[in-house]
């Protein structure tokens, strides 16, 4: 039966790197042209495989959490960029992480899409629900984002040509426009019940704590930081009027460095400089 599962495992993802391999730069053409095709876009699960070296948490029901090695991994993340004008500047919502290798570093509201093995086969989220999951956990369910809305907002595709294991992996992001502005203390304080309740029914709390600062920045800096400037730390000012510095994750900054990041938050800017003139008219 081992065997079988094996064998059965490796003609799906011989054919899902067959696959990957030959719509890669048909992906990078489409996607990177045009943001039209929101939903073909987001309704796609990436590549994935079984990684021997993956740590996953089961919990009981009754019973603290225990760790099992093995599982399904995707070669995909999905992310928000909350984007919001204040005061005829648009500021975009940048995040702290907690823990793992990008500790300390700076990004969007996003994570890895999830693979699951149970009982009917394997299941693999979408980049678009994975986007809804990682907004609304790390913003500590402050914003809730739309499906409708997200469809109609500026989204990009990056894939990553590397000679590690980020080789073929896909970074999606959407700029979602809020219109009420949180703070740090904000989200830190809606965490702290999420993570109460999750406590006292022994699920996993630390997903709630990912990220333990939030930074409004302004939009024209990071696209001159991004088209100017190499490395991954700079200063920008936040909505406070505060010079902040920040080290931005690298594979984050790698992605909004690429034609398809800078020229989808270009035309953000864009957007609303030419609103203002209207407004103005």
């Amino acid at each position: 039966m081992r065997f079988l599962l094996i064998a059965l495992l490796c003609a799906t993802l011989h054919g899902q790197e067959y696959i990957t391999s030959q719509s890669k730069h048909l992906e990078s053409a489409l996607y990177q042209e045009t943001y039209l095709d929101n939903q073909a876009l987001l309704d796609r699960i990436p590549h994935f495989f079984w990684n021997d070296e993956k740590v996953e948490f089961v919990w009981g029901i009754e019973s603290a959490p225990r760790i099992r090695k093995g599982g399904f991994q995707t070669k995909g993340s999905a992310g928000i960029i909350p984007y919001i004008d204040y005061d005829h500047t648009i500021y975009v919502l940048l995040s702290r992480e907690t823990w793992g290798h990008d500790k300390g570093s700076y990004c969007a509201l996003e994570g890895a899409v999830d693979a699951y093995l149970l009982m009917n086969g394997v299941t693999i989220n979408t980049f678009l629900s994975t986007m809804i999951k990682e907004g609304t956990e790390e913003s500590a369910h402050l914003y809730r984002f739309k499906t409708d809305i997200i469809l109609s907002s500026p989204c990009f595709s990056y894939i990553y040509q590397s000679h590690d294991q980020y080789d073929g992996f896909e970074s999606v992001y959407a700029l979602y426009q809020v219109n009420t502005l949180y703070t740090t203390q904000h989200f830190l304080n809606a965490t702290h019940p999420l993570i109460h309740e999750l406590s006292k029914q022994n699920l996993c709390t630390w997903m709630f704590q990912e990220k333990d600062d939030y930074q409004w920045i302004k939009l024209s800096e990071l696209l001159d930081f991004l088209r100017d400037t190499s490395g991954n730390i700079h200063t920008f000012t936040n909505i406070f009027d505060e010079k902040v510095t920040l080290s931005l994750r690298n594979h984050f900054v790698e992605a909004l460095k690429s034609e398809s990041g800078i020229r989808t938050l270009s035309e953000v800017l864009e957007t609303n400089a030419a609103r203002i003139m209207v407004e103005e008219i």
